[in-house]
């Protein structure tokens, strides 16, 4: 549940670091997610007529961080984030400690510093790939990765992917008291990113088809199928495997993560 909620930070952050990047709106999918959170943000400057709108998405995001950390606890679950499917951290919750909530929010604070590694790993793909993999998908990655310039080169957001990767592995293991080799956690984080794709791509195959049963969602399936092209576009160059109008491809990569993950997780020491 810590993982998932770090998407949920994420939203915060895009929104954030496009009041810096600029003409980032122009991108449908940065704009998506500031017209969601527009009113969130506007409801946090009223508390301030002088707050600026950088400052009210930044006071959200602080505040997301904390709800999305204390929400495991308040349901009664430990905190987890489960690296490669096979080792996983957890903080042991004592609600009448602050320790544990400095922990909580330590472990989230870890998870979205490895969901912003593995989006630079991905910005990354997309930057070697060149124009074959240009879209919307690779603008909105210039967006969440932010501090890193639009135009950064590939060996800048290398660094920035390992820089995220290591701070959230070193956080994750100080939160379960220094159990797990940080750069260990950080590998298992970096090849964590095919769990993620495959997530994507299972989503968006299900928002796709969502206008059949929701005709109001046609929306929502539009950038589906936008995210769909453009991850088929950095993995097939362009390329599609379909039988008439039924587009085989993404279920193929979906199954192919799907081995490779566990392979891959299994090698690290």
């Amino acid at each position: 549940m810590t993982a998932l909620l770090s998407i949920v930070l994420l939203l915060g952050w895009v929104y954030l670091a496009s009041c810096f990047v600029e003409d980032s709106f122009y991108n449908l999918l940065v704009n998506r997610v500031r017209t969601a959170l527009f009113r969130p943000v506007t409801w946090v400057q009223r508390l301030s007529p002088r707050l600026s709108e950088k400052a009210a998405a930044g006071l959200l995001l602080a505040f997301a961080l904390v709800a999305c950390a204390t929400l495991p606890v308040a349901l009664g679950w430990e905190p987890e984030i489960l690296f490669g499917g096979i080792h996983p951290v957890r903080v042991h919750i004592d609600r009448r400690a602050l320790q544990s909530l400095a922990a909580a929010v330590g472990l989230q604070l870890a998870a979205f510093a490895l969901l912003l590694g593995q989006l630079a790993l991905l910005r990354l793909a997309f930057a070697l790939r060149g124009r074959a993999a240009d879209g919307a998908v690779a603008e909105f990655l210039e967006t969440a990765t932010w501090p890193l310039p639009r135009r950064a080169r590939p060996a800048a957001v290398a660094a920035a992917a390992a820089g995220c990767l290591l701070a959230g592995g070193a956080l994750a293991a100080w939160c379960n008291d220094g159990s797990g080799a940080a750069p260990r956690l950080a590998l298992l984080g970096a090849i964590d990113l095919l769990r993620l794709l495959r997530w994507a791509l299972i989503a968006c195959c299900l928002l796709s088809w969502a206008p059949f049963v929701a005709p109001r969602a046609r929306g929502a399936a539009d950038i589906a199928n936008l995210v769909l092209q453009d991850l088929m576009r950095l993995v097939l160059g362009g390329r599609d495997l379909a039988v008439g109008f039924v587009s085989f491809g993404p279920l193929i990569l979906w199954w192919v993560l799907g081995l490779v993950h566990p392979l891959l997780a299994g090698l690290v020491p």
